[in-house]
């Protein structure tokens, strides 16, 4: 069943990018990439690196920071950068909620308590689509001023980044731990008997995150605080090096619109059923700019580019993962 479902969303995938492919002129698409430098890629490639794997690393660390008990956090970030580079390879083998269990596996499989673990994960998403819908309020503000038919878009996207500010607020305040304490406690009341046997398991859990959260000496303001700023500046690092390589082919982007066309990419990984978002990727840079009057070629040029720059990365994983078979030893956080 399980391979079923991965063919089924390989299937998926491959069959939009190849829809894709067939309403375009891959001759000019072959001509854009011509007119990119080596020097704008390989520049581009390493901004692309420092915002989307190193600063994305930072934020699920400072996430820990409050929980970790040991004394060498060095050790522990360079830990969490190898899983997060681990991650890219397996983005590209298995669908996008697979993989999110592979990567909540192995944080616990480097002792990273599974309570905390999962809480990050989850909060790390909901900030990313805090920001996508963020950036594609601001985008949509600017482009109501030429399109009135943006006006809609404008209010939806921004009304969701509202709430999900709100909701991250509310995972990463003691009152939020205390209503997932609470409803966990209603769940296992219910009449099913799976629930009742991991009962324990998951009050104790609870209760361990509870005690460390309240018995935190560091400063929770600060902390949440920078939660909040790591992922910006991925954001902001990641789309200034989307900006560079359709810049590279003639086109003058601003941030803005780059910051938009990084929420599409992001929105495209983020589909559970894809596969490091091929197809969706491309629908998305396409749209977004197509919005800005650059041509469909020029846009799938750009989308294949952000696809090699992604295949590096999850190269650099499958080395991590071959040579190191992450064999690392379980230190408590």
């Amino acid at each position: 069943m399980r391979m079923n479902k991965r063919v089924l969303g390989l299937a998926v995938s491959i069959s939009i990018l190849v829809f894709v492919l067939l309403n375009t002129n891959f001759k000019r698409v072959l001509e854009s990439f011509s007119v990119i430098s080596l020097e704008a890629i390989l520049v581009a490639f390493i901004i692309n690196v420092i915002g989307a794997v190193v600063l994305n690393t930072s934020q699920i660390y400072q996430h820990y920071f409050p929980f970790i008990k040991e004394k060498n956090h060095v050790s522990t970030y360079f830990r969490l950068l190898q899983v997060d580079f681990i991650i890219r390879y397996y983005s590209l083998v298995m669908p996008t909620a697979v993989t999110a269990v592979v990567k909540w596996h192995l944080f616990n499989k480097i002792g990273i308590n599974k309570t905390f673990s999962g809480l990050a994960l989850i909060v790390n998403k909901l900030l990313n689509l805090f920001f996508i819908f963020l950036f594609s309020s601001l985008a949509f503000f600017f482009l109501i001023k030429s399109d009135s038919s943006h006006q809609l878009l404008f209010v939806l996207s921004t009304c969701l980044a509202i709430l999900l500010f709100l909701v991250i607020l509310f995972f990463l305040s003691e009152v939020g731990v205390k209503s997932a304490k609470k409803f966990f406690y209603y769940v296992m009341k219910l009449p099913i008997r799976f629930l009742k046997e991991p009962s324990k398991k998951v009050f104790r859990s609870v209760a361990e995150f509870n005690r460390d959260f309240k018995s935190s000496k560091k400063c929770p303001l600060l902390n949440t605080l920078l939660i909040f700023v790591w992922p910006l500046l991925s954001f902001f690092v990641v789309a200034y090096s989307q900006m560079l390589v359709v810049n590279a082919i003639g086109y003058n982007v601003s941030i803005v619109e780059a910051l938009f066309l990084r929420a599409a990419v992001l929105l495209a990984m983020m589909i559970p059923v894809s596969f490091a978002g091929i197809g969706f990727r491309e629908v998305g840079v396409i749209s977004v700019l197509g919005l800005y009057a650059i041509s469909s070629e020029d846009a799938l040029a750009v989308s294949l580019v952000l696809f090699g720059f992604q295949i590096i990365i999850s190269f650099i994983g499958f080395l991590l993962l071959f040579f190191n078979s992450f064999r690392f030893e379980p230190k408590k956080c």
